[in-house]
């Protein structure tokens, strides 16, 4: 979260301002250690304006990661989802491919997956066999690149649309699967 105010003063990005302002109240409800000030200290720039929330769409894609974000709005009361489906990139990575969150006045559908809990049984998300090829705690995959059809490459959003009345999204996560032939076939053949 330190990141954010290095962001918001080097590229006068109002965005990052308003994020890193919202982890900064969050610190006030569960207190950090006075040792973790030194980023607010040493790059925190009070002429960066905090950009408003509602200056922002409320759904967006982030295909390099394969999280679709949507809300209803920029309201507290407002619903919210995330979607997942992406490549395996980092050893703590989940097998959570095409799971989901939704929250409305709370959580209405969560994700369970704690820490050790990475298995597909613990998202939610439809469980195939004995859930999607498990990948160990790799630290190298970190800047690896994904190689198409390789193992790494487990999932990809195939489709997105916003509008003023819904956020579409589906995700392909076939290969996630590996050894048990999951296709996009629904022919039966």
């Amino acid at each position: 979260a330190g990141y954010l105010q290095l962001l918001a003063a080097r590229y006068r990005d109002g965005l990052a301002q308003r994020a890193a302002s919202l982890v900064a109240l969050a610190s006030l409800v569960a207190p950090e250690p006075a040792c973790r000030a030194w980023p607010q200290v040493l790059w925190f720039d009070p002429a960066v304006e905090p950009a408003p929330l509602d200056s922002q769409p409320p759904g967006m894609l982030f295909r390099g990661v394969g999280w679709a974000a949507m809300r209803s709005s920029w309201e507290k009361d407002a619903a919210w989802a995330l979607f997942v489906c992406g490549d395996y990139y980092a050893g703590h990575q989940h097998s959570d491919q095409n799971s989901f969150v939704i929250s409305l006045k709370g959580d209405l559908a969560i994700d369970a997956g704690e820490y050790v809990a990475k298995e597909t049984s613990f998202h939610n998300t439809v469980l195939i066999g004995d859930g999607q090829r498990p990948h160990g705690n790799d630290p190298r995959r970190f800047f690896a690149p994904t190689e198409e059809g390789g193992e790494f490459d487990t999932g990809d959003i195939v489709a997105y649309e916003e509008n003023a009345h819904f956020t579409y999204v589906v995700g392909d996560a076939s290969n996630a699967y590996g050894a048990y032939g999951v296709s996009g076939d629904s022919s039966g053949d």
